[in-house]
């Protein structure tokens, strides 16, 4: 994601979530996926993304999710 690629992150974090559910990476892999797919514009898919993430127990995750799916309510309150 640093490198600007975000097509192949987007890919590689769907396949890691589809192949390695129960991974104690999934829910910062959930939310990365998340603010990339609210930075597309794609708010349906980011916070399915941000809601899987919310349920994890590490505390910084379940923040960023937060944060995500709060930015998600805002953008579409806004006209």
């Amino acid at each position: 994601k640093r490198a600007g690629d975000t097509a192949t992150v987007r890919v590689a974090l769907a396949r890691f979530r589809t192949t390695c559910p129960g991974s104690a990476l999934a829910g910062e892999a959930a939310a990365l996926r998340g603010w990339i797919l609210y930075d597309a514009g794609e708010l349906d898919a980011a916070e399915a993304g941000f809601a899987l993430a919310a349920r994890e127990r590490v505390e910084k995750i379940k923040q960023s999710a937060q944060r995500g799916l709060e930015a998600i309510a805002r953008k579409r309150s806004t006209p």
